[in-house]
């Protein structure tokens, strides 16, 4: 048996709101049909009348507050504050408190979740900061998101710089860095597949861009779409190498 089904909440506003609506629609049916001389009945209906109204404002009260604390939530949530949470009664239990509890559940589910892709991004961070710092071949890694470059210490080695991230915007103010561009926008973009070709990257500060030989492999996300770019180079020279028999 679900767990979760065995432990049902007394519906008490579903109740108190049909002994009200029974209560009221009776005094009303007793003042019409019922010849009423009394003081005392007269008093006693009236009262009741006056009750059930009572009852009903504070029922639509308890209503329309938790309709603004769920909205309330609801945004801090679309912002990304997965701390927040709706205080629920410690003694009253009803079907309001029974939903403010489920969304708090809902609430650390998400907040649990968001936890674990923090760290799973913060881990494959990490790895590919390791293999950039102690991979002997030169490349590239593109953050498509960020719209930053990372550079392998092999590759920074062969732009003559110690620097090991730029900005593609920074890339772009260079007129030649503009066939690597293109190359990299056409992996993003159209063919979102492996290019190669080659090209010449400079950065800034330097005097003269560097030819090489590069090979651009595109990493697709659940989606379909180009989340990340691995650019392997080959300096112009050990290409021309390779390719000489």
């Amino acid at each position: 048996m679900n767990k979760a089904g065995s432990h049902r909440t007394v519906g008490w506003l579903s109740v108190l709101y049909a002994v009200v609506m029974g209560a009221l629609l009776a005094a009303l049916l007793i003042e019409e049909l019922v010849p009423v001389h009394g003081f005392i009945l007269r008093t006693a209906c009236g009262a009741v009348l006056l009750l059930a109204l009572l009852v009903l404002v504070l029922i639509a009260w308890r209503l329309v507050r938790f309709r603004s604390r769920a909205y309330a939530l609801l945004r801090r949530l679309v912002a990304g504050d997965y701390e927040a949470g709706i205080s629920t009664p410690r003694f009253w239990k009803d079907e309001v408190s029974e939903l403010e509890r489920l969304l708090n559940r809902l609430v650390e589910q998400l907040r649990q979740y968001d936890e674990l892709r923090t760290g799973r991004i913060r881990q494959l961070r990490m790895t590919l900061d390791l293999v950039l710092d102690h991979s002997r071949e030169p490349m590239v890694l593109l953050d498509v998101e960020k719209g930053t470059l990372d550079f392998s210490a092999a590759m920074a080695e062969i732009l003559d710089g110690s620097r090991q991230s730029v900005k593609l915007d920074v890339l772009r103010n260079l007129d030649s860095n503009g066939p690597f561009l293109e190359l990299l926008r056409c992996t993003i973009d159209e063919e979102r597949c492996p290019q190669e070709e080659a090209v010449a990257i400079q950065l800034p500060g330097q005097k003269s861009p560097k030819n090489v030989h590069v090979r651009a492999v595109p990493h697709k996300d659940k989606d379909g779409a180009v989340s990340m770019v691995a650019v392997f180079v080959k300096a112009e020279r050990e290409s021309e190498e390779a390719a000489s028999p």
